[in-house]
């Protein structure tokens, strides 16, 4: 009897499990998507090529060629992910700087609709409340690249300040005149 079928099919079974619930938590816990995003792109191009030039043998040249494909596929689906989180169709992690800025620009959610009691009906969220008006604050380095030279950190925001007055000025000169 031939049990390689078998065992590649419940492989591929567990590999595309596991792929989906990787993807949930490495971008719920990324600061930054590519890295996890190369790292799966590296490791699945490395299984594709054993499997391809290193294997002889039908079982572990299947099974690296399927977890290696999966790995693939992850690697896209990690950027997928962020943008589903970002338009509230997967949950926010709040305590992901990332996911924080979301959060706070009103355009995440909490809710994750994976943890939730079946109802026998389709879902609707509760209304979104009304965002209190966005005001600008500079913190000493840039929130998304972290670097204290970005226009968005403490003294960027000074030269923006310094062009914005500039501007206003300007625009209300202009108008009155």
């Amino acid at each position: 009897m031939q049990f390689s079928g078998l065992v590649i099919g419940g492989a591929m079974f567990l590999a595309i499990w596991g792929g989906h619930v990787g993807v949930r938590w490495l971008e719920a816990h990324s600061v930054r998507v590519w890295p996890p995003a190369l790292l799966l792109f590296l490791a699945g191009t490395g299984l594709n090529l054993y499997a391809l030039f290193g294997s002889r043998d039908v079982l572990p040249g299947g099974l690296c060629s399927v977890v290696g494909f999966t790995l693939l596929w992850d690697s896209l689906e990690v950027y997928r992910q962020m943008w589903r989180v970002l338009h509230s169709h997967a949950p926010a992690n709040p305590a992901n700087p990332r996911h924080a800025a979301y959060l706070a620009a009103g355009k995440g959610t909490l809710v994750d609709l994976l943890k939730r009691e079946p109802q026998g009906s389709r879902y609707e969220p509760p209304a979104p409340q009304a965002a209190a008006p966005v005001v600008p604050t500079f913190a000493a380095s840039c929130p998304i690249c972290h670097d204290a030279s970005c226009i968005l950190s403490q003294r960027g925001a000074a030269v923006l300040r310094q062009d914005w007055n500039a501007v206003r000025g300007w625009r209300t000169t202009e108008v009155q005149a």
